[in-house]
């Protein structure tokens, strides 16, 4: 792709960032927002698009390396201690939650897309089997078809088993890298898609500025929330490509943390609001909310700096700002709305609730 880099502007921590570059992850930028500016529907309708591309491209792998892979090359990749190996499954590991948003959107998109409020939590389990099932049949595939030396030496494994699947195929290799920007396009949507509708939310609970809650008056969409993300969006390729890691890092980070509190909460609920109306129940309440602290609290010792996986210096920057930043939102809005502060009516279904006030 090096012949692609057009305009060298700057160097930031190592990387050359070059006009060409930034100017893909712009437009990429200024296409999601615009996407998700006319609301939860069409960006739905762009996820499932790609998904279904996504979904073509992976069953064709997972095809292809049943045909002509190799069991013998699935064989674990350990050193002779397997710190090495452990080191590059945590790495990755830390991560991942960045990815884990697309299921977030469920509940927070579901009311402008007319979901049934019952039907949320088999859709949810649902999407989360078919992922699972599917990326772990990716990961044989691609283990079935690339030995250790050609993963060592391969800087895209998936794309380099495809074309090994298929003869060697060029073109093969290529539909794969077509469908791995789909799979980046569709955790980007679906994560503007959430992080919008959570800072209306928050907004709509007086926790950050007020003028954030504001709804588009013909489309009911959280109009502010969308343009204040889409504008950091199309600011973030100027920074290169070592910050976005460190962003990918940190705001898994605060992902996990989310994750934490949320479990945390949904015991706290079901101790002290046993009966509060619950469209969808978790059976045993108690067990799954339980291995959901431990699992979340497991994944945040991972983000430990002196962890292998650990959060790196300027990563903990980012996190400590957003921190502060936090802080320095509740603290005002604590003094501004008094009582007010972290209550509003009806935060499952905010936008819904909202639409006579624009």
């Amino acid at each position: 792709a090096q012949h692609l880099l057009r305009g060298y502007m700057y160097t930031i921590a190592g990387f050359d960032v070059y006009a060409s570059w930034v100017a893909v992850g712009v437009s990429a930028a200024a296409g999601i927002t615009v996407i998700n500016f006319f609301g939860a529907k069409p960006a739905a309708v762009f996820n499932t698009v790609l998904t279904i591309a996504i979904a073509g491209v992976g069953v064709a792998l997972i095809a292809g390396a049943t045909v002509s892979g190799d069991r013998e090359t699935m064989k674990p990749l350990f050193d002779g201690s397997g710190n090495s190996a452990i080191k590059g499954i945590f790495s990755v590991a830390v991560m991942t939650p960045f990815m884990f948003v697309g299921f977030d959107v469920i509940p927070q998109a579901a009311e402008e897309i007319k979901v049934p409020l019952k039907k949320l939590g088999r859709i949810f389990m649902l999407s989360i089997v078919i992922a699972i099932v599917f990326y772990i049949l990716v990961i044989i595939a691609v283990s079935r078809m690339l030995t250790k030396p050609e993963l060592e030496a391969s800087t895209l494994a998936t794309a380099d088993a495809m074309k090994k699947a298929f003869f060697n195929s060029d073109a093969a290799a290529k539909v794969l890298i077509i469908g791995g920007m789909a799979g980046i396009l569709t955790s980007w949507n679906s994560f503007f898609v959430g992080g919008s509708r959570a800072i209306y939310a928050m907004a709509e609970a007086n926790m950050i500025p007020r003028f954030l809650s504001k709804l588009h008056p013909k489309r009911k969409t959280p109009v502010a929330a969308t343009i204040l993300i889409g504008t950091l969006s199309c600011g973030a390729p100027f920074f290169g490509q070592r910050m976005m890691i460190w962003i990918t890092d940190a705001g898994s980070f605060g992902i996990v943390f989310a994750y934490l509190l949320v479990a945390i909460s949904f015991l706290i609920l079901r101790k002290n609001e046993p009966d509060m109306v619950r469209p969808y129940k978790t059976r045993w309440g108690k067990f799954v909310g339980s291995i959901a602290v431990l699992m979340s609290t497991f994944m945040i010792i991972l983000y430990i700096p002196t962890m292998p996986s650990g959060l790196v210096p300027e990563e903990c920057g980012i996190v400590g700002f957003w921190a502060v930043l936090g802080v320095v939102f509740a603290i005002r809005a604590k003094a501004k709305y008094g009582k007010d502060f972290g209550e509003a009516e009806g935060l499952l279904h905010p936008i819904s609730r909202r639409k006579k006030r624009y």
